[in-house]
């Protein structure tokens, strides 16, 4: 079955979960599926998928989760979803004997409808919070300040709801901000925690008529009543003194600074005859003229050239040297799918999960290390599928249905030896394409 758990009416910032449910009463190995839900196309995922096993009786539930958040309102509509698998039981020495016809299970589509705001009661300056939310607001400078002077300001927004969707209201709307105060170009800063967000903002007033910070509203839609929640902070006095006049500047009587000495006029070069008196040039002491000679030394020798490409060449070989040896660095700090599975099968009876996560990281590790995927897959779904990679994906959920069934099935040391099995298989299999 393929549902959406915990989001009845989903309004745009609420989070609900997307359910696979498969119900096994026998063992299987997948061979075939498609699980759109798992992708979530139109929400934003929260996390990773949570696959968990529980036993019901004779049958065995396999539940896959995805948290998601819904972004925008809209109908989004899944596909159909299927597994297909063959069952298969294991002799005295724990060998798979498959047996029986192919099996296959369908869910029908599936429609997440997310509903826009209701636009009967709807506050001015709604911003999207989900929940049922209260405002304040207290100042952190001083009561009295002067035009122009910086005030700081720490809001606190504190409920229950989704604290993603709560944001510092927009006090560029605000017409009483607007014309009495110069908003900051920074960002106010914020703090979150356990029911609560902080906000500090800094402000400056801009005239002395300023008698008190404004109220800042705040508003939020409540899922659970359907209705739109308005509060707003208290007005914070403030006293705002006027700019005092201006000091006098300084002034300097005009006889005590002595006048420039005269300079005489530059004499044209090969002219002869100095420069009209109505454009007279000031030479600047210290700053010699350069002649042609001069400027003809200052070229850069061609010797000096030829040094580029040897230079060029000198700096790729070191950057090739230095390439080398931190890929050999990595080869030698990293860890092998061989190396996983040895240390599974030391540690299988002292911590039997630690084996349990080491063989299935060894199997996942494989197909990066023989080139059937370009990065290490983090579950069975991303495996592709391929026949060489089928095999990994079909023993590792042969390695869930028993480590989670809560049914006895083969021990570690021989599921141990079923995985080296399978790796010179899958080795095998590379080398022969």
């Amino acid at each position: 079955s393929a549902v959406l758990r915990g989001g009845e009416k989903l309004y745009p910032g609420m989070r609900a979960e997307l359910v696979y449910r498969i119900g096994y009463k026998q063992q299987v190995e997948m061979i075939a599926q498609s699980l759109p839900l798992l992708d979530a196309e139109g929400f934003r995922k929260i996390g990773e998928k949570r696959p968990s096993f529980d036993a019901q009786g004779s049958c065995t539930v396999q539940e896959m989760v995805q948290p998601i958040e819904s972004l925008k309102p809209g109908t989004y509509t899944f596909p159909p979803s299927f597994v297909e698998g063959i069952p298969y039981r294991k002799d005295l020495f724990g060998r798979r004997l498959q047996g029986g016809r192919r099996l296959r299970a369908d869910a029908p589509p599936l429609t997440v409808v997310v509903l826009p705001f209701p636009e009967e009661g709807r506050p001015e300056g709604f911003d999207g919070a989900l929940g049922r939310f209260n405002i304040s607001a207290k100042l952190l400078s001083g009561t009295t300040i002067g035009v122009g002077d910086r005030v700081r300001i720490e809001v606190t927004i504190t409920g229950d709801g989704t604290f993603s969707t709560v944001h510092l209201p927009d006090l560029a709307s605000i017409r009483s901000f607007q014309r009495y105060f110069r908003l900051s170009d920074l960002p106010a800063t914020m703090e979150e925690g356990d029911g609560y967000r902080r906000f500090i903002l800094e402000m400056r007033p801009l005239s002395a008529v300023v008698t008190e910070i404004p109220s800042i509203p705040f508003s939020s839609f409540d899922p659970l009543s359907l209705s739109y929640r308005a509060d707003a902070t208290a007005p914070i006095p403030l006293t705002v003194a006027a700019l005092g006049p201006a000091a006098a500047l300084p002034t300097v009587a005009l006889g005590s600074v002595p006048p420039l000495p005269s300079e005489a006029p530059i004499e044209e070069k090969g002219s002869g005859s100095p420069a009209p008196s109505s454009e007279r040039l000031m030479e600047i002491p210290g700053c010699l003229p350069l002649t042609t000679k001069e400027l003809a030394k200052s070229g850069t020798p061609w010797a000096l050239l030829a040094l580029f490409p040897f230079a060029a060449s000198l700096w790729l070989m070191q950057w090739v040297l230095r390439e080398i040896l931190q890929r050999k660095k990595r080869q030698k700090e990293s860890i092998t799918c061989r190396d996983l599975l040895k240390r599974a099968e030391a540690s299988c009876v002292a911590d039997p999960a630690g084996a349990w996560r080491d063989l299935e990281a060894a199997l996942l590790l494989s197909l990066y290390e023989e080139g059937f995927v370009n990065d290490i897959p983090l579950s069975t779904d991303a495996i592709p599928q391929e026949p060489a990679c089928a095999s990994i994906a079909a023993f590792l959920s042969h390695l869930h249905a028993t480590r989670y069934s809560g049914r006895p099935g083969a021990s570690l040391e021989l599921v141990l030896k079923e995985a080296w099995v399978l790796l010179l298989k899958l080795r095998d299999h590379k080398r022969s394409s």
